[in-house]
């Protein structure tokens, strides 16, 4: 097929601030995925945008399938829509407040 560029699990993008492997990146106003790399400002990473990550997540209780959110401006993920960029859905119930990570299945909802 001609107009075929990759199969989508990951894209490629320039860095504008230094990441490391592992970081959730939001890119735009649309764009969200985990650094495959570390890298340093200008350099070509590959964001992984489809998959199930343990990610930061915001003081607060998951159920398995809640809709999360990345709040860019805390760096953490968050049930609570409000104006925020969807990214996944949780992969499995997280019951206490107190546990700042959580496992997200990137695009696909």
């Amino acid at each position: 097929m001609k107009n075929f560029v990759q199969e989508g699990h990951m894209v490629y993008v320039t860095a504008t601030a230094a990441v490391k492997s592992g970081d959730p990146v939001q890119v735009g106003a649309g764009l969200f995925g985990v650094a495959g790399r570390d890298a340093n400002v200008g350099d070509t990473y590959a964001l992984w945008v489809r998959g199930v990550f343990t990610l930061p997540k915001k003081n607060e209780v998951w159920a398995a399938g809640d809709a999360i959110y990345w709040d860019n401006a805390n760096k953490a993920c968050t049930n609570v829509a409000g104006t925020l960029l969807r990214v996944g859905l949780a992969t499995k119930a997280v019951p206490t407040a107190g546990t700042l990570t959580g496992e997200v299945r990137l695009g696909g909802y």
